[in-house]
């Protein structure tokens, strides 16, 4: 029904569970209505803009491909779903090497630029190069934004180093990580 576009309405909506209800967000994808308001069924359908039902039929196609169109999509799904209640984070996702869009002949422009005499008084001491920190948020994801997990980005099943939406320390944190050499900003009082 989701393959096709269908938007399920569901009679006696207030008293059904569907299927992995504790994770995913059935009335984004079906329209639930009670039993006592069936005379009105066709004016609420009809009341539904064509944004909304856009939305219904985007979120119904995710749900459908992610969770339920074949047997392995399920499987995974229960097994995402066992590891969710069990509060193990998922396997992490495959490290891909970026490959280049520029061959062996490409030269970039070189530009010169005057740089500072006093590089040390402008940037502070040189410290060695440090990585960017990745997994940090094993546990805390699932906690903070398992909802999301499982409706907006539609992928409980791996997890990844970082992403876009991590949440980023406020300007006035006196520092981060402290136990790997990083100094304090303004002698502790923060950016």
């Amino acid at each position: 029904m989701y393959c096709f576009g269908a938007i399920p309405v569901i009679l006696g909506g207030d008293q059904i569970k569907l299927a992995y209800d504790e994770v995913i967000q059935w009335k984004r994808v079906a329209i639930f209505l009670t039993k006592t308001r069936v005379t009105e069924l066709h004016f609420l359908l009809r009341a539904i803009p064509d944004e909304d039902i856009l939305l219904y039929r985007r979120q119904g196609r995710i749900i459908w491909e992610r969770y339920l169109a074949s047997v392995q999509s399920t499987l995974d799904t229960i097994v995402a779903l066992l590891r969710e209640r069990l509060g193990i984070p998922p396997l992490p996702a495959d490290s891909v090497a970026a490959v280049s869009i520029f061959n062996d002949t490409f030269q970039p422009i070189q530009i010169q630029t005057g740089g500072d005499v006093e590089q040390e008084e402008s940037l502070g001491p040189l410290e060695p190069p440090y990585n960017s920190p990745g997994f940090r948020r094993n546990y805390s994801l699932p906690l903070t934004q398992g909802h999301e997990l499982w409706n907006d980005w539609g992928d409980p099943f791996r997890l990844y180093p970082a992403l876009p939406t991590d949440p980023i320390l406020s300007s006035d944190a006196k520092f981060i990580g402290s136990g790997r050499g990083f100094r304090p900003i303004g002698q502790g009082q923060g950016g």
